[in-house]
């Protein structure tokens, strides 16, 4: 397959696409832009519920209400962790998880997003951030309909969540479909061209 092909081109137009997205993997999850102001709204809220100040994050909010222009202002997408996310997986979880991590020393504040242990973005809110030390996770377990408490790390510095490398990984691809198969075969079902492992 050639780089041309792998590349995924999303043109936003009339209040949907003001730029071009390109990503060097395959991954065609959300195809408009309303999935990731959903994606921004429970970042959002979550470092709301912690409270963390509106104005650390008031790029968001414009976007989140449909303000196209935000989107120069603001940074998501994308996120496969893997080694950088410290979580244990029980062997039969399907959950989501939130983590949002603020620190004023570094000026940062990000919230990672992960629905289904396969949907994985992250949300940088703030590059500015002042506010309060915030280390706060929050695991559902869908399956089970229960909260689960259990240790989350992830320690990002603003080098590399500035850089944006992390959207264009070549392993993006086949971790979401190594994840994608995991919740097939806990859940028993498949989906199209994802082998059960």
């Amino acid at each position: 397959m050639t780089d041309e092909q792998l590349e995924k081109q999303i043109k936003y137009v009339n209040g949907e696409v003001t730029q071009l997205l390109k990503f060097k993997h395959n991954l065609n999850i959300f195809t408009t832009i309303a999935p990731f102001r959903g994606i921004a709204k429970i970042a959002t809220n979550f470092a709301i519920f912690h409270g963390v100040e509106k104005r650390h994050f008031s790029g968001f909010i414009d976007f989140i209400k449909g303000d196209i222009g935000a989107l120069e202002r603001i940074q998501l997408g994308y996120f496969y962790p893997k080694s950088l996310l410290e979580y244990s997986f029980d062997p039969l979880e399907v959950s989501h998880i939130l983590y949002l991590k603020g620190c004023p020393k570094r000026g940062i504040l990000y919230c990672y997003i992960e629905l289904f242990n396969t949907h994985c973005f992250i949300v940088n809110l703030s590059y500015h951030y002042d506010g309060p030390e915030i280390d706060k996770n929050y695991v559902w377990d869908v399956k089970m309909s229960t909260q689960l408490f259990k240790s989350i790390t992830m320690d990002l510095d603003y080098l590399f969540l500035t850089s944006r490398k992390y959207m264009f990984e070549d392993t993006t691809e086949a971790e979401y479909k190594g994840r994608l198969a995991r919740i097939a075969k806990i859940c028993k079902f498949r989906f199209v061209g994802i082998p059960v492992q």
